[in-house]
């Protein structure tokens, strides 16, 4: 009996050890670190940082619309997590420990080449938050237009984003009824622009002869150069999301391919108002 019970407390105590190691692996792999926070480039930066209001911190602050699920003032560390996890391709992240960009790739097949849909991530390089993003539409063939997606893409754009200003809302600002209104006496109209959205309109290249035209749908069709682009304003223009691509025809359309931009200037003045912040309290600390 002594033996029996001797062998008994051995079993258990081996099951209780067995279970244990499990518990012991499972947590260490649960807090395995992702191999993007070992990147050089994005390594210094905490995923579970959140960009919040300083008057405010129960506040989380971001922008009201995305590009493939990714927000202006989230943390870049956590969105290339999951634009990994979705499939994309992450390009060299160049500059180290002073980055500010990181790029990913996405490919889908059409006919007998391919859609490349390539992401910038661009962010505060010392605390982390995307404060621009880009996203780019090419066709690996050379012998493929990028017109046979313009169409699509627009569509889905306006599907997941409602219309584009439309050239009557153009018109309706300016007080114009021709069927071409200049951008520059838009822009002039829009009421209480901020400067950093003048700013954006200027960086832009704007010319003067530069018109808002209707296209087939009635949207309005910003012509600047071999540029034409959509706008989609937001919260009296502090966040502006764009689409552009060369006019159909125009040499080096498939180069240019298109393109969306999304910023929003309060939350990216946020992020420049807590870099300098966070740099004087540097300067305290030393």
């Amino acid at each position: 009996m002594l033996f029996r019970h001797t062998n008994n407390n051995i079993g258990l105590f081996i099951s209780k050890l067995v279970i244990s190691t499990y518990i012991l692996f499972g947590l260490c792999h649960s807090v395995q670190a992702h191999p993007l926070e070992q990147l050089d480039g994005l390594k210094r930066f905490n995923k579970t940082t959140l960009l919040v209001d300083p008057q405010n911190p129960a506040v989380v602050l971001n922008s009201s619309m995305d590009i493939k699920n990714v927000k202006i003032g989230q943390n870049v560390l956590a969105k290339a997590i999951d634009l990994t996890e979705q499939g994309g391709e992450i390009h060299n992240i160049t500059s180290g420990n002073r980055s500010d960009k990181v790029t990913f790739s996405f490919f889908q097949p059409l006919q007998e080449s391919s859609v490349e849909q390539r992401i910038d991530l661009n962010f505060d390089k010392n605390l982390g938050f995307i404060n621009a993003i880009n996203l780019r539409y090419f066709i690996s063939s050379a012998y493929l237009s990028i017109e046979l997606i313009r169409e699509q893409v627009l569509q889905a754009a306006v599907t997941k984003y409602g219309p584009p200003l439309t050239l009557q809302e153009a018109q309706t600002a300016t007080g114009q009824t021709k069927n071409t209104v200049k951008i520059t006496d838009f822009i002039n109209t829009i009421p209480n622009l901020s400067a950093e959205a003048r700013d954006y309109f200027k960086k832009l290249g704007v010319t003067r002869n530069a018109k808002i035209s209707a296209d087939s749908q009635g949207y309005g069709l910003f012509q600047n150069g071999f540029d034409q682009c959509y706008l989609w304003p937001k919260n009296d223009y502090t966040e502006i999301l764009r689409f552009c691509a060369f006019a159909p025809g125009a040499a080096n359309a498939n180069s240019r391919g298109l393109e969306f931009s999304l910023v929003n200037f309060p939350v990216a003045k946020n992020i420049a108002d807590q870099q300098v912040k966070a740099a004087e309290q540097l300067k305290l600390n030393l």
